[in-house]
């Protein structure tokens, strides 16, 4: 059987590739667009919401690619003459809840597992060493020094049948959103958990919506150690608008479009204490 590693976000799976390239021909490096940790996880319903919620006309030629390399992706962790590799970083919801739908698409075949979670780096946001909260936000040359020295180990069948649980348990919930809790868990939470967060960082004065995403996104990162998908803050954001919860200058859709603010009767009596 042929190695080929498999990741569960596009920047881990391109750190990976820039770090095996180091070292001559590589093996294959696939991933998971879909961002697990958001959207309904029954199927029929995941579409329908991802059409109500991101459809673009003008990405239909992006999103048929993207088709095109997940069903490889899934091609390729059934089949039998691979060796899976799996890239795991149980800080990031997207990367763990791509891991169980791993398991559970591949009806708990036998896998390599590099878990990166206790790795610790030099943070730029920290003076002490710090796990990151993603696979994409190791350099290359670590990853590649991860492979070097360490000889993947197959994942502990126990804890692939506690996955496969995990999944059904998510898989009923069908939530819209899942978050990795402080205890390291994933769980599902409601939909407009992290609508006070993005609040925070709108305040009386018009403000791009971009750099409120952004800095909501670089917050969360310092403050909490966890990642949050930037598309689903932005939609959060334009509900919020549509809510009238924040005041809009421009057209609402693309961030770069259009300025927030906070609403006259917010500002007037200081229930919000978010920046401009």
């Amino acid at each position: 059987m042929r190695p080929v590693h498999f990741l569960f976000s596009p920047s881990g799976a391109g750190s990976l590739r820039h770090a095996l390239s180091q070292n001559g021909p590589s093996s294959e490096v696939l991933t998971l667009f879909d961002d697990l940790s958001f959207g309904p996880l029954n199927p029929e319903r995941r579409a329908e919401w991802w059409r109500e919620n991101f459809y673009d006309e003008d990405e239909d030629d992006h999103e048929d690619k993207i088709s095109r390399l997940e069903a490889r992706f899934w091609t390729m962790a059934c089949s039998v003459e691979v060796e899976p590799i799996v890239w795991l970083n149980r800080i990031a919801p997207q990367e763990q809840t791509g891991l169980l739908s791993f398991i559970a698409n591949t009806h708990g075949r036998r896998f390599r597992l590099i878990d990166v979670t206790e790795i610790k780096v030099q943070d730029s946001h920290q003076a002490e060493l710090a796990s990151p909260t993603s696979i994409g936000s190791f350099l290359p040359r670590t990853l590649f020094e991860v492979l070097r020295d360490n000889e993947p180990a197959f994942a502990d069948p126990r804890q692939v049948q506690e996955s496969l649980a995990d999944w059904d348990r998510l898989m009923e919930e069908d939530a819209i959103l899942r978050i990795v809790d402080a205890n390291g868990q994933l769980v599902s939470v409601s939909e407009d958990y992290f609508d006070d967060w993005i609040l925070r960082f709108v305040g009386g004065q018009w403000t791009k919506a971009n750099r409120v995403v952004g800095e909501a996104l670089g917050a969360y990162h310092r403050e909490c150690r966890r990642t949050i998908g930037d598309l689903y803050l932005s939609r959060r954001l334009q509900l919020l608008a549509e809510a009238s919860l924040v005041e809009v200058k421009g057209t609402l859709g693309a961030l770069r479009e259009y300025s927030v603010r906070l609403p006259h009767r917010i500002r007037t009596d200081g229930s919000n204490n978010a920046h401009a």
